[in-house]
């Protein structure tokens, strides 16, 4: 059970033939606006406080299994269960299904090429990391049913693994795995934090759109056609070889802002 408050009192839960949602930080909600006298209807991405009437399990490492599935399953637990709702395009991939003891459903955690093949002061030719070195952690997602902290468990349990198979695919060794929050989205990185990430700073990126898929960000910027710059993704490193990367240099090329600052 589970209860959903809100201090915005001009808002109140349109009621749907959809099943009521499951717990969760952030949810599509649809909402009755009050206004001037009329009902207007809008989609809204809103960020609720959940209070939960019972505490909610703590994840036991023992009982969440990683098992290396096909990536075309895991694309399809993505483009149905994921908040972009769209699959992952990256020719090498490695794809873990997540189970959890006795509770019900398969979530998915996806790695692969990162979108850039340079970056100043981390990958590329004359960077501290090359090419295949640095892993994209592109996808995650677990099933409401599952104990909470699972996600910090999947993600941990997924770089172990993929130390093991990363140079069985590519023939390189992982040395770092880097990821996104967008706050477009209202995702600040909290679940990566607490795996030990390290929170670089922003970059502005491709504009995401939940359904919508994209093409290439570097040539449509060199063109000018075809995408626009989204608002805020943070970065996070996870860095596997520490004498690798200079993260003082690192931060640097990222653009800051309060949240990055107090890091």
């Amino acid at each position: 059970m589970c209860r959903l408050v809100s201090t915005d009192t001009s808002l109140q839960e349109h009621k749907t033939s959809h099943p009521a949602p499951s717990c969760t930080s952030v949810l599509w909600k649809r909402f009755y606006i009050k206004s001037a006298g009329s009902i207007n209807f809008k989609y809204s991405l809103i960020r609720t406080i959940i209070v939960s009437s019972e505490p909610k399990a703590l994840c036991d490492k023992n009982s969440l299994v990683l098992t290396r599935i096909p990536n075309r399953l895991a694309n399809n637990l993505v483009v149905q269960y994921h908040y972009l709702h769209r699959p992952v395009y990256i020719g090498r991939n490695i794809s873990y299904g997540v189970t959890y003891k006795d509770k019900e459903g398969l979530g998915v955690v996806m790695f692969g090429y990162p979108i850039f093949r340079e970056k100043e002061n981390l990958v590329g030719e004359d960077a501290p990391l090359q090419n295949g070195e640095l892993v994209d952690m592109v996808r995650v997602w677990l099933p409401d049913s599952f104990p909470s902290g699972s996600e910090s468990c999947t993600i941990g349990k997924g770089i172990r693994l993929l130390k093991q198979d990363w140079p069985m695919l590519t023939g390189k060794e992982a040395k770092a795995v880097i990821t996104f929050a967008d706050a477009e989205f209202m995702h600040y990185g909290t679940v990566y934090k607490a795996s030990n990430f390290i929170l670089m700073g922003y970059v502005k990126g491709r504009k995401a759109i939940a359904g919508s898929g994209h093409g290439r960000w570097g040539v449509a910027q060199r063109a000018g056609i075809g995408q626009t710059a989204g608002t805020k993704k943070y970065v996070f490193l996870y860095i596997i070889d520490k004498e690798k990367v200079d993260v003082n240099a690192l931060r640097k090329t990222y653009m800051q802002d309060e949240k990055t600052i107090l890091n």
